[in-house]
C-alpha cells in the first residue's frame, strides 16, 4: 500500500505549461487547433517546422541571403511563417521563437552553419522580431516574448563549431536582443540530455569524454553569462526520458548546477522532451511504434507531474506533428493514441491553477494536486508495477469526486462518481496508469 498525502491548505506555485508542443497548431498536411484545444495546449516552441514548403520560422528561411541588407524588408520571406504564428495567436498560444536553424544531415551544410558575424545574425533576429511585435514590414504586433539562442549547441550537428565560439556568439547576440527590447525574455540553447549530470565512472571510455566534454561546456557558458552579465532569462533543457525516476536525476542535476552558479531562481524551461521509447531499442533499431504505448503514455505523464514538482515553468513535448512517426500522440492514420491524452490529463490539473503540497511519492508513483478555490484535481500516476493507494485529502470540505481512468482500455474516461467525506480514497491501480480525480464541493 502506497499513502500519498494532497494537502490543500498549503500552495506550492502555479501550476505550469507543461502540456506545451513543439510546433502546430497549423501542420503541413492539417489544421490541429480542435486537438490542441482539447489537450489544453497554449505554448508552443518552433522547430524544424514543416509548413508548407519547409521555408519558415529557421533564420536561413527567413532571411536567405546573408551578406544582404538586414535592414530592407525586401531581403526577408515571411509569408509561410505569418501563416504558421498567425495560427497560434489566433488560438492563444503562448509562443516561443527558437532563433537559429534545425535539423540539417547534409555535408557540407548549407543552412545549420555558425554565423559568420554574430552581431549580423542578431540584428536580423531583431527585424524578424519587429514584424512580429513593432509592425515592421507590413507586420504584426503579437507580444512575442520568449526568444531561444539556437538549439543542442553541445552536439555538433546543430552546432558545427567549438563550444567557446557558441558562448562567445551567445553573449554578443543576447546582449544586443535584450537591448532592442529590455522586455524580451532571453534563454540559452536547449542543452541535449539535460546533460549536468556527470556520467558513470562505469561507463564507456567514449561515451565518458563526450559527456565531460559537455559537461564543462554548461559549466564554461554560464560562468561567461555571468562575468560578461549577459542575459540569462530561462535555462533551456532537452530531454528523452526512460521513466519519471530518470526525470528527477536529470532535474536534481540541472538545479544543482543551476544553484552552484546563483542561478536558482532563473525560470526552468523543458523546451524539447519525449519518452524514451521513440527512440533506439536494444538491437539498436528504432521502434517508433513504442511511443504509441501505454507505458511511453504514462511516462509522459509522470515525468510532467516530476518536472511541475521542482518548478519547471513550461515544457514542450517534441512533435505534434499529426503526421509525425516521430510523435506517440497520434498513429499514422491520424487517430489519437494514449500519449494525447496524458496531455489532455494534465490540461486538467491545470484548472486547478496552482499546486499544492503533496506527500508520499515514490519512484513507482507520482502525484501531483491542485485547486482554484473551488475545484481541486488530484492526478496519481503508477508506471510499471500494479500499486494499491490510499490518499488523504487535507483541508477540503465534504466533496464528490469523478474518477477519470488513463490505462490499456481506458483513454481518461470518467469511470466512477462518488462522494468523499474525509475518509482515505482508495485506488486499485494496474502497472501504467494514471487516475485524475476532479473534485468538488458539495
Amino acid at each position: 500500500m502506497v499513502r500519498l498525502t494532497a494537502d490543500f491548505t498549503e500552495k506550492v506555485r502555479p501550476v505550469g505549461k507543461m502540456n506545451g508542443m513543439n510546433n502546430g497548431p497549423l501542420h503541413l498536411f492539417y489544421d490541429a487547433t480542435e486537438e490542441f484545444k482539447e489537450m489544453g495546449v497554449d505554448f508552443v516552441r518552433y522547430h524544424e517546422t514543416h509548413f508548407p514548403a519547409g521555408k519558415c520560422i529557421e533564420v536561413p528561411f527567413v532571411f536567405p541571403d546573408f551578406d544582404a541588407d538586414e535592414y530592407d524588408e525586401n531581403n526577408y520571406y515571411f509569408d509561410e511563417t505569418d501563416a504558421v504564428i498567425k495560427a497560434a495567436v489566433d488560438n492563444s498560444i503562448e509562443i516561443m521563437y527558437r532563433f537559429g536553424m534545425g535539423t540539417e544531415n547534409a555535408l557540407p551544410k548549407i543552412f545549420c552553419v555558425v554565423p559568420k558575424d554574430y552581431a549580423k545574425w542578431a540584428r536580423i533576429c531583431i527585424q524578424i522580431l519587429r514584424h512580429y511585435n513593432d509592425g515592421w514590414a507590413n507586420g504584426f504586433h503579437y507580444g512575442i516574448k520568449l526568444c531561444e539562442l539556437w538549439n543542442e549547441a553541445d552536439l555538433y550537428n546543430y552546432w558545427p563549431g567549438e563550444y567557446d565560439e557558441y558562448i562567445k556568439f551567445y553573449c554578443i547576440a543576447a546582449k544586443l536582443i535584450k537591448e532592442y527590447d529590455p522586455t524580451l525574455k532571453i534563454g540559452c540553447s536547449g542543452f541535449a540530455g539535460g546533460i549536468p549530470i556527470k556520467p558513470s565512472p562505469t561507463a564507456p571510455d567514449n561515451i565518458k569524454e563526450n559527456y565531460k566534454k559537455r559537461y564543462d561546456f554548461f559549466h564554461n557558458y554560464l560562468e561567461t553569462v555571468i562575468k560578461t552579465q549577459a542575459p540569462l532569462d530561462f535555462f533551456a533543457w532537452h530531454y528523452y526520458i526512460y521513466n519519471s525516476t530518470d526525470c528527477v536525476r536529470r532535474l536534481d542535476g540541472i538545479f544543482d548546477l543551476l544553484r552552484e552558479y546563483g542561478l536558482e531562481n532563473t525560470e526552468n524551461i523543458n523546451t524539447e522532451w519525449g519518452p524514451i521509447t521513440l527512440h533506439r531499442d536494444s538491437k539498436g533499431e528504432w521502434d517508433l511504434s513504442q511511443g504509441y504505448t501505454i507505458k511511453s503514455a504514462i511516462t509522459c505523464l509522470a515525468s510532467m507531474l516530476v518536472m511541475q514538482n521542482y518548478g519547471t515553468t513550461k515544457a514542450a513535448y517534441y512533435n505534434s506533428e499529426i503526421l509525425s512517426s516521430f510523435c506517440g500522440l497520434y498513429d499514422y492514420d491520424g487517430s489519437k493514441k494514449h500519449t494525447f491524452y496524458s496531455m489532455k490529463a494534465f490540461s486538467m490539473l491545470r484548472k486547478g491553477e496552482y499546486e499544492y503540497k503533496t506527500k508520499g511519492q515514490t519512484d513507482n508513483v507520482r502525484l501531483c494536486a491542485s485547486y482554484n478555490g473551488e475545484k481541486a484535481y488530484v492526478i496519481v500516476a503508477c508506471e510499471n508495477e500494479a500499486q494499491e493507494i490510499s490518499l488523504r485529502l487535507i483541508g477540503l470540505e465534504k466533496s464528490k469526486i469523478n474518477y477519470y481512468l488513463l490505462d490499456e482500455t481506458h483513454d481518461l474516461e470518467c469511470i466512477r462518481k462518488g462522494v468523499w467525506s474525509g475518509r482515505a480514497v482508495n485506488l486499485k491501480m494496474p502497472g501504467n496508469s494514471a487516475y485524475v480525480l476532479e473534485i468538488e464541493a458539495v
